[in-house]
């Protein structure tokens, strides 16, 4: 196991940092997770998730136009 991360690999971020990237919260990110949306790169105490960035804007610009239930993990009704 590498302790440096390559040049080439993906920009990880916590998932706070990544959802306040793109204006979602940490809840929101989680949900993304836990329905297979999003993949976490590493999950690792004690940082938790990290999540690539890149992936994180692609979901996010997917779940964009459904807002409710799928982007922020509730219904809307």
């Amino acid at each position: 196991m590498r302790d440096y991360l390559d040049v080439d690999s993906p920009t990880l971020l916590t998932i706070a940092d990544a959802a306040e990237k793109v204006g979602r919260t940490p809840a929101a990110l989680r949900k993304w997770i836990e329905r297979g949306l999003l993949k976490p790169v590493v999950t690792k105490p004690p940082f938790g998730h990290l999540v690539d960035f890149d992936e994180v804007s692609r979901v996010a610009a997917a779940t964009r136009h459904r807002k409710g239930c799928l982007a922020e993990g509730t219904m809307s009704h």
